[in-house]
């Protein structure tokens, strides 16, 4: 849970008026008759934009992972997805998926890591 937690206190510094989160939501929703879920880790209101997304302590998100995120954005009315890690740098694989989502995506997309996480202190 640190990586979350610290990934909801970086988007409150930021925040200018008012901050709302929670942090691993399951979410369930019925498609073609069949219940489906997921685990998001960062869920939060932020000066009333709604953001969404994944916190690592790896540096990796796998594709299957990460297609569930893409699957969101394309049928929720979200205005940020962040992606998280401790680490000091993602992977070229997982950065590449997140520029493709961020070409198809209209709203916010963060790329955090352990030098935004820890600003005080070098990146795990």
């Amino acid at each position: 849970m640190q990586v979350p937690l610290l990934t909801l206190h970086y988007l409150e510094r930021r925040s200018r008026k008012c901050f709302e989160s929670v942090p691993d939501s399951n979410v369930y929703w019925v498609e073609n008759d069949t219940e489906n879920y997921g685990n998001i880790d960062i869920l939060c209101l932020s000066d009333g934009n709604f953001y969404i997304g994944e916190a690592k302590s790896n540096d990796e998100i796998e594709r299957d992972q990460f297609s569930f995120y893409e699957n969101i954005s394309k049928r929720v009315a979200i205005d940020g997805i962040v992606f998280a890690t401790s680490k000091p740098q993602w992977k070229r694989a997982t950065l590449q998926r997140i520029e493709e989502l961020k070409s198809r995506f209209d709203g916010e997309v963060l790329i955090l890591t352990g030098h935004d996480l820890y600003p005080n202190s070098s990146a795990t």
